[in-house]
């Protein structure tokens, strides 16, 4: 689960400062709020998806930004949600196949964010005991003293639960193309190779509070990378792609993926991302953010869905649910 402010400030940041995009993402998932927006992995990752289909960047295998190369009125005359003729998924359309590997890369994590929305809409969390809502396989609650409590958001998991959502979602991906599994594959164990090695990518951050001592976690994803190693392995022939190809595919996988946590997750600094081994500098602004370089030939709109935590009393009128619109050049 995403965490977003209730009501995101806005500072007047300078045009010339700039931070990690991961540290803007981990200040708001990492900050302790009463109260806020909760968007789904798999909203997040569609999200990602949707950027992706706009990518137009030289260093870009040529399947990518393809609908760039529509006729001219095509985007305008196609109804809303509708994909165009060459976005659909064929058997012969690998474009197709990566843009949804990127829109099913969070995939696993459904039925552990379905598990907290099922706990929210069923229950008012300030009355729940002292432990935090983690999704399915959590032991329940004790009847302690009421406090409020907070969903737990995915960069503070504990590593085996994070994993086992990786896997999931990988294996979904794999069996829905062997391209789209070998990149989400790849995705996860770079997230992992990086914590190994001292990054701190936010899924594979040890997570606050966690009793599992950082050489154990380091065990389980020197595990999990050695299980996914093998699976690539054997996935590679299937896909029809070199491997330097399908690393390109997954450095636009890694770069939709942080484009959208950061608009999921409400930031306000201007921050830096990266397309492969290219910086890209944002510029937020009150409505969306300007990129630069732009990977994008123009503005694109994108909108978010969240649900209210704790949940609204019905007699208040205040909305469950909410849409974010976020503008992109």
């Amino acid at each position: 689960m995403i965490l977003r402010p209730l009501n995101p400030s806005f500072p007047a940041a300078r045009r010339d400062e700039f931070i990690s995009a991961w540290s803007a993402i981990q200040k708001i998932q990492n900050e302790c709020r009463d109260e806020g927006w909760l968007i789904t992995q798999p909203a997040h990752a569609a999200l990602a998806g949707e950027i992706a289909q706009h990518l137009h960047w030289p260093g870009l295998p040529p399947e990518a930004g393809k609908e760039n190369d529509h006729q001219p009125g095509a985007e305008a005359m196609r109804k809303p949600g509708q994909a165009a003729d060459d976005d659909r998924v064929t058997e012969d359309d690998p474009g197709g196949l990566w843009l949804r590997a990127i829109s099913l890369h969070d995939s696993g994590w459904g039925p552990v964010d379905a598990a907290v929305i099922r706990k929210l809409q069923g229950s008012d969390l300030r009355s729940r005991g002292p432990q935090a809502l983690r999704g399915a396989g959590s032991p329940p609650a004790r009847a302690a003293k009421p406090a409020f409590i907070r969903p737990v958001s995915f960069i503070n998991f504990p590593p085996a639960e994070a994993l086992s959502a990786w896997i999931a979602s990988i294996e979904i991906c794999e069996a829905y193309a062997p391209i789209a599994g070998y990149m989400v594959s790849r995705h996860f164990c770079r997230l992992s190779e990086d914590r190994i090695t001292g990054g701190q990518p936010p899924e594979s951050a040890q997570a606050a509070g966690s009793s599992v001592p950082l050489a154990r976690e380091h065990e389980l994803f020197k595990a999990f990378v050695a299980g996914e190693r093998a699976r690539q392995q054997r996935l590679l022939p299937a896909t029809g792609k070199a491997p330097a190809e399908l690393e390109a595919r997954v450095d636009q996988l890694q770069f939709c993926d942080v484009l959208s946590l950061y608009i999921c997750s409400g930031a306000a600094e201007n921050v830096v991302l990266q397309l492969g081994s290219e910086p890209i500098r944002l510029v937020r602004h009150a409505t969306g953010c300007t990129l630069q370089p732009s990977p994008f030939r123009q503005e694109v709109v994108v909108t978010v869905s969240a649900l209210r935590y704790p949940r609204p009393e019905a007699q208040s009128g205040e909305p469950n649910s909410a849409a974010f619109e976020f503008s992109v050049a």
